[in-house]
């Protein structure tokens, strides 16, 4: 069984409305490709430019008109394509705000919802992160099923915490999606890389994470370089440190189950 994933890495924007269009400009291009993406993958809260002080004006009510989950949705039935990527999530039952991964199907409709259990809480150098003060933690692992695969969901500063990873294998993933908003900081220090590739060898799964690219004229500065690692820690695709990018790879079943017999 082959799997083929795409990274959609964009520049975020405080202007939505052309950053939708930058977004589905791409997946267009994407969806050219002879063998077209079974699933794209967005970044961490792509909706607009990623803060503790932007958190509440991109909140969004899911499924409503110009949000982040109603463009995925829009996405996923005209390609006939599973789309993944990060919300900030307005819950109509109680207020609060979640940084919620959100799972759109090839019908547009929501497949399943993971709600950011690790909040960051990050200071080093010019980059700080505080998003407990404004959002609320989740209470669960998710992982959703698609043509074979079983799918973990987890999100950027969970890539710190092993022992999420490894609950999510125990429980059949075979791949694990990282929409990140990483930091440029600790992203020069290798962390990104590092983790990736660590949490991809723990697990003997294929581990995609999708980051928001540079740009300094924002406040909290993203640091690209989205990544696709194969269950041996080898990079299947890079993307570039600044502005859009995007690209896929195959995962296969029978190297990802020949890997787990033999590196035991």
């Amino acid at each position: 069984r082959m799997l083929r994933v795409a990274c959609v890495q964009v520049r975020t924007s405080k202007n939505r409305s052309e950053l939708f269009d930058r977004i589905s400009s791409m997946v267009s291009n994407l969806m050219m490709e002879k063998t077209k993406p079974n699933l794209l993958v967005l970044p961490e809260a792509f909706t607009g430019e990623y803060g503790v002080n932007m958190f509440e004006s991109n909140a969004e009510k899911l499924l409503t008109e110009n949000s982040g989950t109603k463009l995925m949705s829009n996405l996923a039935k005209k390609y006939d394509t599973y789309v993944v990527g990060g919300v900030i999530e307005q819950c109509e039952e109680e207020e609060k705000l979640y940084n919620t991964i959100a799972v759109l199907n090839p019908r547009g409709g929501i497949e399943t919802l993971y709600r950011k259990l690790h909040l960051s809480k990050v200071t080093v150098g010019p980059d700080q992160t505080s998003e407990g003060t404004v959002l609320t933690m989740g209470d669960d692992l998710v992982y959703f099923d698609m043509q074979g695969w079983r799918v973990g969901l987890l999100c950027c500063f969970d890539l710190r915490f092993p022992a999420m990873s490894t609950a999510l294998a125990s429980m059949g993933c075979n791949v694990l999606l990282y929409p990140s908003a990483w930091l440029d900081s600790t992203g020069k220090m290798g962390h990104w890389e590092t983790l990736l590739k660590a949490r991809a060898l723990d697990t003997q799964t294929y581990v995609v994470g999708v980051n928001t690219a540079k740009d300094d004229s924002q406040d909290t500065v993203g640091y690209g370089h989205s990544q696709i690692i194969d269950p041996l820690g080898q990079q299947l695709y890079i993307g570039n440190y600044e502005g859009d990018d995007s690209g896929f790879a195959d995962f296969k079943m029978d190297h990802l189950m020949n890997v787990r017999e033999n590196m035991i």
